[in-house]
């Protein structure tokens, strides 16, 4: 279960799977053959090489999972039913084709956002919160609170300088 989820690796692996059980119950839903339907992914190459794929290394260490690459989905990828067009480009050479195809710089420069969202970086555990960091959690809680409020506020100092400029300056 997600929320009961702290290590971002078991994470990635759960939202990648349930992202296909939930492709398969709607496959299921639409009374489509599931062997006539494709799952279309961005996955870049280095998605492929984080994650070990057996597609680009069979000797790889896994840096990092990927959603986009969970057990699920290479069982998809083996069946044949994963199309993944940018599978052996890199970010660069995506928008490279991005400013071939035309594509408007507000999209071919769109700084990427995971599919999982967020999700990966919410913090979940058992407890509201681990007894031996509390303390220190506390005190940097505490700063930065005070940082905002002191954001706030007018400063004397700068109360004085805007006093002795002009609005020109």
């Amino acid at each position: 279960m997600l929320c009961m989820t702290s290590d971002p690796e078991e994470k990635r692996k759960i939202i990648g799977d349930v992202f296909v059980r939930i492709s398969d119950e709607i496959i299921s839903d639409l009374n489509l053959n599931a062997d006539e339907v494709f799952l279309g992914q961005g996955t870049l190459r280095p998605d492929l090489i984080e994650s070990a794929s057996k597609s680009v290394s069979s000797k790889a260490d896994t840096i990092k999972t990927h959603h986009n690459d969970s057990e699920l989905i290479r069982k998809l990828r083996d069946e044949g039913r994963v199309v993944e067009p940018l599978k052996d480009f890199h970010k660069d050479e995506v928008r490279c084709i991005g400013r071939d195809l035309g594509l408007p710089p507000e999209i071919v420069m769109r700084h990427p956002f995971p599919g999982p969202g967020l999700a990966i970086r919410v913090l979940c555990a058992e407890e509201p919160y681990m007894e031996r960091d509390f303390s220190e959690t506390q005190v940097l809680v505490k700063i930065i609170v005070e940082f905002d409020q002191m954001l706030q506020k007018k400063h004397a100092l700068l109360n004085r300088v805007e006093a002795v400029t002009s609005d020109d300056e």
